[in-house]
């Protein structure tokens, strides 16, 4: 055995400032996070509850522009990204306009799940689809299920457009296989600008009985909007545990 050197070097880690190779670094000096941390507990002990009892959990934070929703979600982030246990994070935004953007949150969260651009060639998304496919879902028959349920969300030109409901079953397997084996965390932002109707619909798919090893839903709205847009996931009773609170001014 070399000898060992003389002197080690050791450092401590106080805090997490940016993701895997840099990414989602702040290019300001990020400010205290002040006066949210019972929030941040409650969806701390949340995730872990799923991840514990293999169950889903589903959390509606809203409250008025700037008060603090987007950095509640960061600091999350950053708090399961310091675990020892791998988690798969999922972020989509609801956009306030443009044609064919009922489900762009969810494709969002597909896309970066596959490692699909929002430009890419149709080319190059179905190859990707199919390496994320097989990177992902082991078993053969899930995967020719998902795939054209997946190609449809992702624009992928089809001989046939499939049924709403049969495309809501599709992307669930997909996020139901990817938490057999690892706790999956997917966060919904600006949630009031989602078309009415097409939000409680792909909610309501993924919030069925999950047979999945845990699942977690975190989503945020901005209080002034119409009860319509905002109350989407409040005015139902999901069959598994869900958590709504309003940030404070």
């Amino acid at each position: 055995m070399p000898p060992l050197p003389a002197r080690i070097r050791l450092f401590r880690a106080t805090r997490v400032v940016a993701a895997t190779a840099g990414s989602q670094r702040s290019g300001v000096i990020e400010a205290p996070f002040l006066g949210r941390d019972h929030e941040l507990r409650l969806v701390k002990e949340l995730f872990h509850a799923s991840a514990e009892r293999h169950s889903a959990r589903m959390v509606l934070v809203s409250g008025v522009a700037g008060i603090g929703k987007s950095r509640l979600s960061w600091e999350l982030f950053k708090y399961l990204d310091g675990l020892a246990d791998d988690v798969l994070w999922h972020s989509g935004r609801c956009l306030s306009y443009g044609e064919g953007v009922s489900y762009w949150a969810l494709s969002e969260m597909v896309r970066a799940r596959l490692q699909i651009g929002e430009e890419d060639p149709q080319a190059v998304v179905s190859d990707r689809l199919r390496t994320g496919l097989e990177r992902w879902i082991s078993d053969p028959a899930d995967r020719e299920y998902i795939s054209p349920r997946l190609g449809q969300l992702l624009g992928i030109a089809a001989p046939r457009q499939l049924a709403k409901e049969d495309l809501f079953s599709g992307w669930r397997l997909f996020f139901e296989r990817l938490s057999e084996f690892t706790p999956v965390v997917m966060v919904v932002e600006d949630l009031q600008w989602q078309t009415p109707g097409s939000s409680t619909s792909w909610t309501t798919s993924l919030s069925g009985p999950v047979t999945t090893r845990s699942s977690s839903s975190c989503s945020r709205a901005r209080r002034q909007q119409s009860k319509g847009a905002s109350g989407c996931l409040g005015d139902r009773s999901p069959p598994f545990p869900s958590t709504r609170f309003l940030t404070r001014s």
